[in-house]
């Protein structure tokens, strides 16, 4: 490949008992617009830090590993961008097995230590052009992906797989501030996988968490979503507002089984950390407009207390179409399937029945398809 460097150039030893950080960083500072890395067993003990205008290249069959013990700061991670505080511009990762080692880099149990590793593995913010593709990720202590501050974004054919279950196990984690991007082809074969959100869209969260140190609470706008995939997810899809908008988001083909939720829209109200107190809220929390979900095609895996699609946001403009409850793939259960309240006035329509929905109203349905779910905001 011509303008390319391998990183067995810099003396990476590949057999998976070597310390290849070093090799991999050289290669990564050389100017190179290309880092090929070809089929080994890559041990890595030290942060991977791409920059601008950077490709990694990796192998299918190149499997890169984080040590133990490697991440013990906040600042570590088996791949990030080099610049965070300036940004960067057009980076891209495509191939390879990346490995989070969650099993030799565990996060303090205090989810406000300011000073231990957040269990990210591959962290991203404040870019300007970002490919991430046709790659495995396994074993992230925390976040698989975690994407801030970041416009222009391609996250294309990943597949996520987790031996080890962690709280927080989200699969790609987008915060405040992102916009313009496309997720596709997302994949968790394996039961359990991931642990949590397999996308969230987190324009809200509680950013002095240890694995949202870093994050800014923002807007998330114009992003398309399609083609996800899970056996037995925590929760497909999250879409997290307070104050800071979601909008402009089309989500398309989701399907496969989920523990929890396949959309939840709860503002944090049943986390560790909620946002904001129910009392000092009347008129709900949330900012989602303009978002369209088709073909939805999924079934909980367990009996668990939770509806499948949970909206407790205001919004406005929000539609899902063509959603289909798969009840013979599931446990025999008593769990609705919609659930819908807390929120600002709106006009509900279930297959062309308008219900008016306000905070202190609750709906709450349980059939096995609809052609269409509509919130339509009223004027004040």
């Amino acid at each position: 490949m011509d303008n390319s460097v391998n990183v067995r150039d810099f003396d990476a030893a590949g057999n998976g008992l070597e310390d290849d950080s070093a090799a991999f960083q050289q290669a990564l500072d050389s100017g190179s617009p290309v880092v090929i890395v070809p089929p080994g067993l890559y041990k890595i003990g030290e942060t991977l830090k791409i920059g601008s205008h950077t490709k990694i290249a990796a192998s299918n069959e190149a499997v890169i590993f984080l040590a133990d013990g490697a991440c013990t700061t906040i600042n570590d991670f088996l791949l990030t961008n080099k610049d965070v505080q300036n940004g960067n511009v057009n980076i891209a990762v495509e191939g390879g097995v990346w490995n989070g080692n969650n099993k030799g880099n565990l996060r303090n149990p205090d989810i406000f230590d300011h000073k231990g590793c957040t269990g990210v593995m591959f962290n991203f913010i404040n870019i300007k052009g970002l490919t991430l593709q046709n790659m495995k990720l396994c074993d992230a202590e925390s976040y698989f992906v975690r994407v801030g501050e970041t416009d222009d974004f391609c996250i294309s054919g990943i597949e996520f797989e987790a031996v080890h279950l962690r709280p927080n196990q989200d699969g790609i984690h987008l915060a405040g501030y992102c916009s313009n991007g496309t997720v596709e082809n997302i994949s968790a074969s394996m039961y359990g996988s991931t642990n949590d959100d397999i996308i969230a869209l987190n324009a809200d969260d509680e950013v002095n968490r240890l694995v949202n140190l870093g994050l800014k609470r923002g807007p998330i706008t114009n992003v398309i979503i399609r083609n996800v995939y899970a056996a037995d997810c925590h929760t497909f899809i999250r879409l997290l507002s307070v104050d800071a908008e979601i909008s402009n988001i089309t989500i398309e083909n989701v399907s496969g089984g989920c523990r929890v939720f396949a959309v939840n829209l709860d503002a944090a109200r049943y986390c560790r950390t909620p946002l904001f107190k129910e009392e000092d809220r009347p008129d709900g929390v949330g900012n989602v407009h303009d978002v369209t979900l088709r073909n939805l095609c999924v079934h909980k895996t367990i009996d668990s207390k939770n509806p499948l699609i949970l909206a407790e946001s205001n919004l406005n403009n929000f539609r899902i179409e063509n959603f289909i409850r798969e009840r013979d793939k599931e446990p025999e259960n008593a769990v609705p399937t919609f659930s819908a309240g807390k929120m600002k006035p709106v006009d509900l329509t279930l297959d062309g029945k308008i219900i008016t929905v306000g905070h202190n109203e609750r709906v709450l349905d349980d059939g096995d398809s609809y052609n269409e779910i509509l919130f339509t905001a009223l004027k004040d």
